[in-house]
């Protein structure tokens, strides 16, 4: 892909994008944005080869598909920063000062960034937290992508399952549904509180004074059909069929310890889950234990990429006002995944 001279990637035009956090070295952030990043400006000099000497009606043909596939200045970088607590205020002055145009905010600095902002967006205040910035004009606005990144994830694996089932018709919609929520961290809040605009919310911790605290909080701001319940409650394990969705926002099941889980759903009966859907928003394993007995179950499954990517592909459109290819940014971090397992098997 990158088969051109480094002074068409980068160069004295170049903006800069990334994500701070600490640590950092495990982001896949980098790798999904570029990917987008340095494809767009691989096909603009394809482009310019192919259009010098168009003699075949192949080479017509190849031009006006990287012309349909291709973004007009779209020159940016995306790095990752590694951010000691202490620095935490100057990242932000240092990057409107080097003129940065977006950072993405990961753990542990969501929270804590949000005291040195201008401004921020009404959405990521209610939800307590920022993962996005933008700076323009000297003026630094936070947003949070994770909650409306989730609900685009639910929507594609419904129309996913749609597309396979033959139903262009269906009934199925990311509204007016029962979601059950496990968990009640920092992930769990942005989901519940993007989720419980339009849904009715039940939430089930291990400490269920968290749970109870999150439900307090989104009737608070308006969200009121939302509850907590403990996790006691479901002994009776039939009690999850009630759920159209069931949601697993916690870190159990994660690598290495892939044999975690949060709910055993192997005692559910047979085909209890069926037309259900059950999301894991870990995504490394890619079907954890979780995953794989909702799937034995009957329920339709979806690991944690796809939120990723799409929380990703809107911070991408907050900072260059255009839409990447999620297909290609779901591609760069499948094969990086793939690469990483299969080097820690050898």
């Amino acid at each position: 892909m990158l088969n051109c001279k480094i002074n068409n990637l980068i160069n004295s035009k170049t903006k800069l994008l990334g994500v701070i956090g600490h640590p950092i070295a495990h982001s896949l952030s980098p790798i999904m944005h570029n990917s987008v990043i340095f494809q767009n400006k691989t096909n603009n000099l394809n482009k310019e080869n192919i259009s010098q000497d168009i003699n075949t009606i192949e080479k017509l043909k190849e031009l006006k598909d990287l012309e349909k596939n291709t973004i007009d200045n779209l020159n940016y970088i995306y790095l990752a920063f590694d951010i000691e607590p202490e620095n935490l205020e100057n990242i932000v002055i240092s990057a409107k000062t080097l003129n940065i145009k977006g950072l993405n905010i990961t753990v542990p600095y969501k929270i804590d960034i949000m005291q040195y902002l201008d401004e921020i967006d009404e959405d990521a205040k209610k939800i307590g937290a920022v993962n996005t910035i933008l700076f323009e004009n000297g003026i630094s606005k936070g947003y949070n992508t994770d909650g409306l990144g989730f609900r685009k994830a639910i929507e594609e694996l419904m129309e996913i399952k749609d597309n396979k089932t033959n139903n262009n018709k269906t009934n199925k919609s990311t509204k007016n549904n029962k979601i059950l929520v496990l968990g009640a961290g920092g992930a769990s809040r942005s989901i519940c509180y993007e989720m419980s605009k339009d849904n009715a919310i039940t939430i089930a911790n291990r400490t269920f004074e968290k749970a109870e605290t999150l439900e307090k909080y989104l009737k608070s701001i308006g969200h009121k059909n939302v509850n907590s319940i403990k996790l006691e409650e479901f002994e009776d394990m039939t009690k999850l069929m009630d759920y159209n969705i069931i949601i697993n926002t916690t870190s159990l099941g994660m690598y290495p310890n892939i044999d975690n889980t949060f709910i055993d759903l192997s005692k559910l009966p047979e085909n209890a889950l069926n037309g259900k859907f059950v999301v894991d928003i870990i995504y490394n394993p890619f079907e954890t234990k979780f995953l794989k007995q909702a799937s034995e179950k009957g329920a339709t499954i979806q690991n944690g990429l796809s939120m990723l990517i799409h929380q990703g592909a809107i911070s991408f459109e907050i900072w260059t006002n255009e839409k990447p290819n999620i297909d290609i940014m779901k591609k760069s971090i499948v094969n990086e995944l793939e690469n990483k397992n299969k080097n820690e098997i050898d």
